[in-house]
């Protein structure tokens, strides 16, 4: 039967890189040696694990892998943290569907003018009217993001539906609009 320090030792060994650290680590442990010696040097071991994982290539390999899945926070999903902790959604939120398509709105027209000004400028790459473009659809996003929300959608999920659901899709451009065939597959 392994002991939990067998068991934590091969979990970290199972996400670090190939390592004899470990190994040594468990025969001290089985040759007696003091307990906080050698939890000290799991302690070591598990901050190179983490330094490991501040470094994005370092992550990436590992996830390539197979040797760690971390659970990867998502834009959408600190969108809707930002909107419980204002109170907009979650138990404690005052929104509703029909506040947030509301403000969806409002933001969708100021979008819209600010996409106006962006093109009436012959689509600068960068300066004041590139950024106020990217700020408005900023907000459309994150009002449409709170709006599925509180219609207890997920945002990604509804992205999924539309993308299977327009993918089979055929049409063609007329003036810079794609206008889908009146047949659906």
């Amino acid at each position: 039967m392994k002991t939990k320090l067998q068991k934590l030792a091969e979990e970290i060994q199972q996400s670090a890189k190939p390592s004899n650290d470990i190994h040594e680590i468990l025969d001290h442990y089985e040759n007696g040696f003091d307990p906080f010696f050698l939890a000290h040097e799991l302690i070591l071991h598990l901050a190179e694990l983490e330094n490991q994982l501040q470094n994005p290539e370092c992550v990436a390999a590992m996830a390539t892998l197979g040797k760690i899945k971390l659970p990867q926070p998502t834009l959408f999903s600190d969108i809707r943290r930002w909107g419980q902790s204002r109170g907009i959604t979650g138990e404690n939120g005052s929104g509703t569907i029909w506040t947030q398509f509301e403000k969806l709105l409002e933001e969708y027209h100021e979008a819209n003018n600010a996409a106006w000004d962006y093109v009436e400028n012959e689509h600068p790459k960068i300066g004041e009217k590139y950024n106020e473009l990217r700020l408005e659809l900023g907000d459309v996003l994150v009002a449409l993001t709170l709006t599925a929300a509180l219609a207890g959608l997920n945002i990604e999920d509804c992205g999924a539906a539309a993308l299977a659901k327009i993918s089979k899709r055929t049409g063609e451009m007329v003036d810079g609009v794609f206008v889908k065939s009146g047949v659906e597959p």
